[in-house]
C-alpha cells in the first residue's frame, strides 16, 4: 500500500511537470513571408543629328564615227554611247550638221537628319527576408502562465513535504 502511494505521488509530480512543460512551451510565433519585388524601367533616348551624304560626280561618253560623202555632207556611220554609273546620261542631238552631246551630272550633297536610338533598361530587385517575430501575449495568457508556474512550485513543495513525512 505504501509503495502504491509513493508511485502515485511520483506519477502526479511527473504528470504535473509534463503538463507544465507542455503548456509552457506553446509560443505564439508570427511568420513574415519572403517578399520579392522587381521593378523594370526602360528608358529610350532619341538623338537627332544632321548628316550629309556625298555622291561623287559621274560622266558619260559618246563616240561617233563620221564620214563625208562626195557632196560634202557629213554622214554618221556609227554612234557608241557609254552611260554613267550612277546618274549621268548622255543626250545626243544633230542640228544643222552639228553634233551636240550633253552630259550634265555634278556631285551631289544630300542633307538629311538621322535619329539614333539608345535604350537603357534598369532592373531594381528588392527582397525582404523571412522574419520570425514573437507576438506579445494577451493578459489571460500571461495569467495562465503565472498560475501554471505557481501551481508547479506548489506541487513540487507539496510532494517534497509529503515524501519527507513518509520517509522520516
Amino acid at each position: 500500500m505504501k509503495n502504491i502511494k509513493t508511485q502515485t505521488i511520483i506519477l502526479t509530480v511527473l504528470l504535473s511537470y509534463g503538463l507544465t512543460v507542455f503548456f509552457g512551451a506553446c509560443q505564439t510565433v508570427h511568420y513574415v513571408p519572403v517578399e520579392k519585388t522587381t521593378e523594370t524601367k526602360t528608358e529610350i533616348i532619341e538623338v537627332i543629328r544632321d548628316t550629309t551624304i556625298y555622291i561623287p560626280p559621274d560622266q558619260a561618253m559618246v563616240k561617233a564615227w563620221l564620214e563625208c560623202d562626195s557632196a560634202g555632207q557629213i554622214l554618221i556611220k556609227q554612234i557608241e554611247t557609254l552611260q554613267g554609273k550612277l546618274n549621268a546620261k548622255a543626250n545626243i542631238r544633230i542640228v544643222d550638221n552639228t553634233i551636240i552631246a550633253d552630259c550634265i551630272c555634278d556631285s551631289l550633297n544630300i542633307f538629311m537628319q538621322l535619329k539614333d536610338r539608345y535604350q537603357t533598361t534598369t532592373v531594381n530587385t528588392t527582397e525582404t527576408k523571412v522574419l520570425w517575430m514573437e507576438k506579445e501575449l494577451k493578459w489571460w495568457q500571461k495569467m495562465l502562465l503565472w498560475t501554471g508556474g505557481i501551481s508547479l512550485i506548489a506541487i513540487i513543495i507539496g510532494s517534497i513535504a509529503t515524501l519527507k513525512k513518509r520517509i522520516f
